[in-house]
């Protein structure tokens, strides 16, 4: 039997990390790295990361990458803004073990193939937001439901080289539910 990991998803807004419940009404839970030392404590197995400001102003707090990247002892996985292949280097070279890429791997399916061949589909990780439309489930995007299934878009993924999925209900988020 597979051993339960635990691995924390928190999103990063204004150098804070934040919880929301089905994406929306945000709430500060603490600081980045006083939160980094305390899952470091905690023996978590890997954490991820996403910048919430980034994905929507296109620049990422690679000042805050490094901060967390020198707390983290555990795999590390950042997200949010990352538009190219240069931003994924860097993160890359910041300390991070991984990135997960959400709207750009949407509009444009090849930049994975490109990160994966370039750094190793081990460390690119295809997000998805997924939120139920009576009795489906369709892909979010941005505050758009997409005509298209998680499971047809988590193939395509894994076809251009995706080495991981993260998936995330838009209905159930940050009301520990369970997905």
């Amino acid at each position: 039997m597979l051993k339960t990991r635990i691995i924390p998803c928190v999103l990063l807004k204004n150098s804070q990390l934040v919880k929301s419940i089905e994406f929306k009404n945000f709430r500060t839970i603490g600081h980045l790295t006083s939160t980094m030392r305390i899952y470091n404590a905690r023996n978590v197995d890997e954490l991820i990361i996403l910048d919430i400001d980034a994905s929507k102003s296109g620049e990422i707090d690679f000042e805050s990458i490094e901060d967390l990247a020198k707390e983290c002892f555990m795999p590390l996985t950042i997200g949010g803004g990352i538009k190219t292949l240069e931003d994924i280097q860097k993160i890359l070279n910041l300390g991070a073990d991984k990135i997960s890429i959400n709207s750009k791997a949407l509009e444009d399916k090849d930049f994975i193939s490109k990160a994966a061949n370039r750094f190793g589909s081990q460390c690119i990780v295809c997000s998805i937001d997924v939120k139920r439309k009576g009795e489906q489930f369709c892909v979010y995007d941005r505050g758009n439901l997409l005509e298209k299934s998680p499971l047809e878009l988590a193939l395509e993924y894994e076809k251009k080289g995706a080495g991981e999925l993260l998936l995330t209900s838009v209905d159930f988020e940050g009301k520990a539910k369970g997905y």
